[in-house]
């Protein structure tokens, strides 16, 4: 880096790179209509939690977000698409900034 300010792309490109790809894949494949355990985290989100077994009766998090989604108009596919979206991007911010935090030789 100079004193201008320039940096070289880093992995915070790559990665974003990497998730827009991932995105658009996911787009033009088509999302499953049907995925092994989805029918027990659509009950959670649609306000019908008490009658699913456990473990999946325990994993709330994501089923409340796409719930208050849903609840606010969005259909459930699209809420549950749309906070896998924000998880993966989450996920991958952190992790680049873990790598910039400890420096790329740290962590490898």
């Amino acid at each position: 880096m100079t004193a201008t300010g320039n940096m070289k792309p880093g992995p915070l490109l790559l990665l974003g790179v990497v998730f827009i790809l991932i995105v658009i894949l996911g787009w033009w494949l088509g999302i499953p209509k049907v995925v092994p355990n989805s029918e027990f985290y659509i009950q959670v989100a649609t306000g019908h939690g008490e009658s699913v077994a456990r473990p999946f009766s325990t994993r709330v998090l994501h089923p409340w977000l796409a719930g208050a989604l849903v609840r606010s108009g969005l259909g459930v596919e699209e809420a549950f698409l749309a906070v896998s979206a924000v998880a993966m991007a989450l996920l991958f911010l952190s992790v680049a900034f873990t790598v910039r935090w400890l420096g790329v030789e740290r962590t490898i």
